[in-house]
């Protein structure tokens, strides 16, 4: 009977592992702490790696998001789209439900001190389903022409920069040269 043989050799590897481990009872502990010690570090990388690569922000249906961007050709960078191009996106298409557009990172000088931040359409958090933590998000009133000028915090940046001051909300600070009302700070967690 095959099982019967595969079970016999089985129990004779185990019998003969645990005498070779009593015979060196050293080597056997250097092999057990290196095998608990290498699960440990594989478990804190891909726990690391999970956070900062494979986390996605907490977002309504994210499953439902495109991103359409502009190809380039060889000799030339990613051409963006202008701000008219975006609006007859959002007016001509009937393919997406809604659309925002958003920058990539850029640097501004905030009361001074060189920040980071990225500029979207007033849309941008209701498409995503996000909501503030303090104050509220931007709405597509705010990109109407003659609007105030407004910012939103991440969450970090209101912890790092103003050390979690509830009071910024309803300040004005200003954005190279430029005053800008802080409206709000996003919840912990959402990156953008």
């Amino acid at each position: 009977d095959q099982g019967r043989t595969m079970r016999d050799s089985l129990l004779r590897d185990v019998r003969y592992a645990w005498r070779t481990l009593r015979r060196a009872p050293v080597a056997a502990a250097t092999i057990v702490v290196t095998v608990g010690l290498g699960l440990g570090l594989v478990a804190a990388v891909y726990t690391i790696v999970n956070m900062l690569i494979f986390n996605v922000d907490e977002v309504l249906e994210p499953q439902e998001l495109f991103g359409v961007e502009r190809g380039a050709s060889a000799v030339e960078e990613p051409a963006t789209f202008t701000r008219a191009e975006y609006d007859a996106l959002l007016r001509e298409t009937d393919v997406f439900v809604d659309t925002f557009a958003s920058t990539g990172d850029v640097t501004a000088l905030v009361e001074g001190v060189r920040r980071e931040g990225r500029l979207v359409t007033g849309n941008f958090f209701r498409v995503l389903g996000v909501g503030a933590e303090r104050g509220r998000a931007f709405t597509p009133s705010d990109d109407e022409p003659g609007s105030a000028a407004v910012l939103v915090l991440s969450h970090r940046a209101w912890v790092q920069h103003y050390d979690s001051d509830p009071t910024v909300v309803g300040r004005t600070y200003r954005v190279n040269g430029t005053p800008f009302e802080l409206i709000g700070v996003m919840p912990h967690g959402f990156r953008g």
